[in-house]
């Protein structure tokens, strides 16, 4: 677009937003990487704290895929989104 003096200000911004939700999005990812490797014989208070924090990540990880889903094409979208987890048959 700038070769042909097209205003592509907007483009940017998107692609601007898009880089940091996904920082954001990949961070959090990692959270439950490390989350995920937690392995309790028995239930304890311990336990009861991780379970909360990786909801919390999970809840964070959601809000950060909402906003993508809405500014990103599905057919560039490389994970199952909200409703397409809803609706699995």
């Amino acid at each position: 677009k700038a070769s042909i003096n097209m205003d592509n200000t907007r483009e940017i911004a998107i692609c601007n937003e898009l880089d940091a939700l996904l920082a954001s999005a990949d961070a959090v990812a990692a959270k439950l990487a490390e989350a995920e490797k937690l392995n309790a014989e028995t239930i304890d208070p311990s336990v009861v704290e991780a379970v909360r924090k990786v909801i919390a990540d999970i809840d964070e990880l959601r809000l950060y895929a909402d906003k993508i889903e809405a500014i990103l094409p599905d057919e560039y979208i490389t994970y199952p989104t909200y409703t397409d987890m809803l609706f699995a048959r």
